[in-house]
């Protein structure tokens, strides 16, 4: 997955700076979760480059004997390298070299081949499909239910998924496309790439020598004072007994949870990203200059301290390098939820969803730390 407007926080995140500060949120009441998957409409995917109609394989700036070396390297035999140096499969120009491996190769390749190919294959953003993968989170079976695909289609996702990880992705939108035998079909394939899974959650009343704590969490320290009058009728035992957390969300988020982005949110050519979503989560009118990297650090460095894991209800939860890049900030919510847009573009709606699958997208297996910022009263 590429970095999101990637911006310097040296100043946050010198080591040798003070220790975060403890993040007492108290008990924040119990969550339910139950996931959904959303789909991008089809009046947005007209919107979209539409993909390759055949499965494409880019090197740029190789040469065919370093694109074979990588490939041998990665388990491909050499009775499957054959079948790729066919003159209708290899296409070598000034700029590199191009495969069209045939759906029969790919479907042969065993499992921790395929990882490996489509890994060297995510260098590049000019495999955007292998770049960008979609992410099957929890169960893959899961990802097929109640999609519009051909029960051929469904058995290309389940034969050609691939793992790296420990966290399944799909990146053969191509081989989808190529077995599809009418126009709904294509569509449908091209729909099922931009299927995201979400989650919603339901908040459970608090025990009675909690609702102090309770209330302190999910107003974010009186913070977002608009859904108090709901928070306290549900710990007093009026709102039932649970509430829907979409409902508790400042107007900014509870407005574009469970949405796709559209061109009216553009502003100078630019989307929402993850920066915009996060810094402007209390914002009764949301900051367009967050859409500019600078405006996001000075932000960050100057309203916003360090706070300890997990967070509180409101704070931000930042993906930072060694080298102390923010490849994503998203907001903490509780019980390891968060509120998040993953990239800026119109296929990145905004979710509620674990840490833990975000962690899958943008810690670099684990290169990356998660830490959590809280803005300053």
């Amino acid at each position: 997955m590429p970095a999101l407007r990637v911006f310097a926080l040296a100043a946050l995140i010198w080591t040798g700076g003070a220790a975060p500060v403890p993040a007492e949120s108290g008990n924040a009441g119990r969550l339910n979760a139950r996931p959904l998957f959303l789909e991008a409409a089809d009046a947005l995917l007209e919107l979209a480059v539409k993909p390759d109609q055949a499965p494409v394989w880019r090197f740029p700036g190789w040469v065919p004997d370093e694109v074979e070396a990588r490939l041998r390297r990665a388990g491909v035999e050499e009775a499957q390298l054959s079948v790729l140096r066919r003159p209708e499969v290899r296409r070598v120009g000034s700029d590199g070299v191009a495969l069209l491996p045939p759906v029969a190769l790919l479907l042969e390749f065993r499992p921790e081949v395929r990882a490996a190919v489509y890994a060297e294959l995510a260098r590049s953003p000019l495999n955007p499909d292998h770049f960008g993968p979609l992410f099957l989170f929890g169960q893959p079976e899961a990802w097929l239910v109640g999609s519009d695909l051909s029960a051929t289609q469904q058995d290309l996702v389940k034969r050609l998924r691939w793992q790296r990880g420990g966290h399944w992705r799909f990146s053969d939108v191509s081989a989808l496309i190529q077995a599809a035998r009418s126009a709904p079909e294509i569509l449908a394939a091209r729909r099922f790439m931009t299927r995201r899974q979400a989650w919603r959650l339901w908040l459970e009343p608090p025990a009675p020598a909690q609702q102090e704590a309770f209330l302190r969490h999910w107003t974010a320290d009186e913070r977002h004072l608009d859904t108090q009058p709901l928070l306290t009728a549900l710990a007093a035992g009026r709102a039932g007994d649970s509430l829907e957390l979409a409902l508790l969300l400042p107007p900014l988020a509870r407005e574009r949870v469970y949405t796709y982005p559209s061109l009216r949110d553009a502003v100078a050519g630019r989307l929402p990203d993850c920066n915009w979503t996060a810094l402007n989560f209390f914002s009764p009118r949301p900051g367009t200059y967050y859409l500019d990297p600078q405006p996001a650090y000075l932000e960050l460095t100057q309203n916003y301290r360090e706070v300890a894991s997990p967070g509180s209800f409101g704070d931000l939860a930042c993906f930072i390098s060694p080298e102390g890049l923010v490849f994503h900030s998203c907001v903490v919510l509780g019980d390891g939820f968060v509120f998040t847009k993953n990239g800026e573009g119109l296929f990145a709606p905004w979710l509620i969803m674990p840490i833990r699958d975000l962690e899958a997208v943008y810690g670099d297996e684990g290169r990356r730390s998660v830490r959590y910022f809280r803005l300053k009263p």
